[in-house]
């Protein structure tokens, strides 16, 4: 869920809704259809954890190297891809 706010930089209470309401984001976390993705707190209380231990830099590094290699693959990151399911 945080690479998803990474890359559209999103809050993590909009990063909920969104994830909430997108069915490819549900899939790609492995939850189903009528499942709740996690709640803003757990990412808040986790980008709190990196803040505290001074990890943030690096957990950001680390999307940003995520985001590099996806593209370096061909793969649309960044981009919103809408599929016809029929």
């Amino acid at each position: 869920m945080l690479l998803v706010a990474h890359l559209y930089n999103l809050s993590e209470r909009q990063t909920e809704v969104v994830a909430s309401d997108s069915l490819s984001i549900k899939s790609s976390l492995g939850l189903g259809a009528d499942a709740a993705p996690p709640d803003h707190s757990t990412l808040t209380g986790f980008k709190r954890r990196l803040i505290d231990n001074g990890q943030v830099g690096t957990f950001e590094a680390m999307l940003d190297d995520i985001v590099r290699v996806a593209r370096e693959m061909g793969l649309p990151i960044g981009s919103i891809q809408v599929d016809e399911g029929t």
